[in-house]
């Protein structure tokens, strides 16, 4: 997945402020999957209240559907905070601060992606990390953010 869509779906796994729909088709033009089309369809219908209500359900309401790689990925709460302070200092090193979130979080690690020079950490981050993760998301989400998630995932395959 090239940088601009990686910048594009970091958008839409932040907490909608408004623009769903458009950064939905934006995202959609540059990463043609048709689960995109799915979720731009419902975004462009759904008022912004149900959007955000939406959102908090699928992914604040259950730890089994929390954007979080390190969530997803370690069995532990300790292995997390090693992952956590690992991706960390990957960041650093290249000048990156997560804007909103822990630093695992889909969104920030979108963000990276989008931007980091070290394409070796960047693919890695993505296949290894994101990409399971996102798969083990998507198994518990029904809805608009299911076709999210698995627009992802296709993304990324």
């Amino acid at each position: 997945m090239d940088r601009a869509a990686c910048e594009l779906f970091a958008e839409l796994f932040a907490y909608p402020r408004g623009g769903t729909a458009e950064q939905a088709l934006q995202c959609l033009a540059r990463v043609q999957q048709p689960e995109l089309g799915t979720f731009a369809a419902w975004a462009q219908r759904a008022p912004q209240g149900e959007i955000e209500e939406a959102f908090c359900a699928a992914f604040d309401l259950s730890p089994q559907s929390a954007p979080y790689v390190g969530e997803q990925l370690c069995e532990e709460p300790a292995q997390r905070g090693l992952f956590l302070a690992h991706l960390n200092g990957i960041y650093a090193a290249e000048g990156f601060a997560p804007r909103e979130e822990l630093p695992d979080h889909f969104s920030e690690v979108l963000r990276f992606a989008a931007v980091t020079s070290d394409e070796g950490a960047r693919q890695e981050l993505l296949r290894d990390g994101l990409l399971p993760a996102a798969a083990r998301v998507a198994s518990s989400l029904s809805g608009p953010y299911r076709a999210l998630v698995e627009a992802l995932r296709g993304a990324l395959s």
